[in-house]
């Protein structure tokens, strides 16, 4: 038994000894390796003239893999058909990029991988490597560099495609609509700044294009788009800006849809200055109906009353676009909608602003006597009440005192609908802070024009909280701010229309300038802030 035991303990020790070993052999790391994979060589090599294959090889130092190359890859001038690659679904230390267009002749290819490769280990990325060759005996060595802008938001997009069309006997105004660019290139992910290179002298109509559909082409309804109002020529031309936006397309409808018993949703493309919804089928006497746009989104809501028929043909007017479509509505069984109120935020509002109630149904009469205003000192507060029915809200005006508080009563009956429904009792609380708390910004403008002008303040979610359209004078004054950081954005306004106008790919019609001050300011509690905006316009 003792020699058992005696033998049991020299293998436990022996096995903690080799344990102990082990932790002492063990490595203990290293820094992360952050080299990217290296060229070894390239088969035909990089920068090839008189190109007859329909591949090349690309050979690394290392293992590697290809991330996000549907998105990053970027040929030019564009392939009619995508290329492939062996392997595509491992590492290896040799990738084959397979071709499977016809090459046109006497022309420079380049590839551009963006941030596509990358070592298999530790995913560093070789960072914009391009492969270049000719079809013909000389490889084309110009260039074009500039950056690329949005023309309304501070920020552009990421992944814009820079096209060069040669402006040549086939060029026509519709061609980036139609066919791919004779050079393209990409903005990448990170940067504002773009580079064609290896182009052939020549002169060239220059876009940049958020393509959305990755299909090389504009499609004006999803794509944003910036161009110039010249052609470039290669090389006297060497940097250009662009700017991109999405244009106002012309009015259209799109997807109709019976939502509820009540209600058709129609959405639509532009914007509609003077609609017109019609039934054309024979109804029967009782029906009704109402249009309203539903909210800030691209959709109209076509409220039904009292309607017996199992469909409707509806024929829709936009007369300052000459747009007329006809909609057939196959009428169904659903739930209905019902009668919701809710009070919009009060917050970030100037106090001079009435206090705004909606509804999800048209609201068609309001009852002023069974609406009431009551202070903190239980003193009733007189208003005037109103109904936008555009917007269909509840309008109720009263002077505000700071460092008060106010009970606004709807009575039932206060509001009724289309459908004769009216509210249950409501009762909203709205509380007005101590002049200390709130901030103020002066603003001084100096300005090269007297363009008509509209002054935004911002707040770091690029949501508008003030708006001033057209100020008459250079210093303005925004009182009883919340305390919080904003942006200015100040609006060339140049049709006077009260709002900021994208431009028009075929009129050659730009955006309206848009400037943004260069920094967020910071309004606190108790402060007044003095502001010098220096204008581009």
């Amino acid at each position: 038994m003792m020699q058992r035991f005696l033998s049991s303990i020299f293998i436990l020790l022996i096995a903690l000894s080799t344990v102990q070993c082990a932790r002492r052999g063990r490595p203990s790391g290293g820094p992360r390796d952050e080299t990217p994979p290296v060229l070894i060589k390239a088969d035909p090599v990089n920068e090839s003239v008189e190109f007859k294959g329909q591949s090349f090889k690309l050979y690394f130092d290392e293992y590697v893999q290809l991330k996000n190359i549907d998105q990053q890859l970027i040929v030019s001038p564009p392939l009619k058909y995508p290329v492939e690659f062996s392997p595509s679904l491992r590492a290896s230390k040799v990738i084959e990029v397979i071709i499977a267009d016809t090459l046109q002749e006497n022309t420079t290819y380049a590839f551009n991988f963006g941030q596509s490769i990358e070592d298999y280990n530790e995913g560093n990325p070789l960072s914009f490597f391009r492969y270049v060759f000719s079809t013909g005996s000389v490889l084309d060595s110009l260039s074009l560099k500039g950056t690329v802008k949005d023309a309304f938001m501070p920020e552009p997009e990421s992944f814009i495609s820079v096209m060069l069309y040669r402006r040549d006997s086939t060029y026509t105004d519709s061609a980036v609509y139609k066919r791919p660019p004779s050079y393209i290139t990409s903005t990448m992910d990170s940067l504002k700044v773009f580079e064609l290179k290896n182009l052939r002298e020549g002169t060239y109509e220059v876009f940049a294009l958020k393509d959305n559909n990755n299909n090389n082409l504009f499609d004006p309804l999803v794509d944003q788009i910036g161009f110039l109002d010249r052609a470039v020529e290669i090389p006297k031309d060497s940097v250009v800006s662009l700017k991109t936006f999405f244009e106002n397309p012309d009015f259209s409808i799109a997807f109709p849809k019976l939502e509820t018993n009540n209600r058709i949703r129609i959405g639509y493309f532009g914007t509609p200055k003077d609609l017109k919804i019609t039934p054309l089928n024979e109804l029967n006497k009782e029906a009704q109906f109402r249009l309203l746009r539903e909210g800030e989104k691209d959709s109209l809501n076509y409220w039904i009353k009292n309607l017996k028929a199992d469909s409707l043909v509806l024929k829709v007017e936009e007369r300052t676009s000459g747009f007329l479509d006809t909609l057939n509505i196959k009428i169904r069984t659903l739930d209905s909608d019902s009668l919701v109120i809710k009070s919009l935020s009060f917050k970030n509002k100037d106090l001079i602003d009435p206090f705004l109630i909606e509804a999800n149904t048209p609201i068609e009469r309001i009852d002023p006597s069974k609406i009431s205003i009551i202070d903190k000192d239980t003193i009733n507060t007189p208003f005037n009440a109103s109904l936008d029915s555009v917007k269909n809200q509840l309008v109720i005006d009263f002077e505000k005192q700071l460092e008060n508080s106010y009970f606004i009563y709807l009575m039932p009956g206060a509001l009724e609908d289309f459908y004769e429904h009216t509210n249950d009792s409501l009762r909203y609380n709205l509380s007005i802070k101590k002049l200390t708390y709130y901030g103020t910004l002066n603003l001084s403008i100096n300005r090269i024009t007297q363009d008509p002008i509209i002054i935004e303040l911002l707040d770091e979610k690029l949501s508008v909280q003030r708006r001033i359209v057209h100020p008459k004078e250079n210093s303005l004054s925004f009182k009883h701010l919340e305390p919080q950081k904003y942006y200015i954005r100040v609006l060339l306004d140049s049709n006077e229309n009260g709002e900021w106008d994208p431009g028009s790919l075929l009129k050659k019609q730009k955006a309206e300038s848009v400037h943004y001050h260069s920094e967020l300011i910071d309004v606190r509690s108790n402060w007044d802030i003095q502001q010098d905006l220096l204008l581009p316009f």
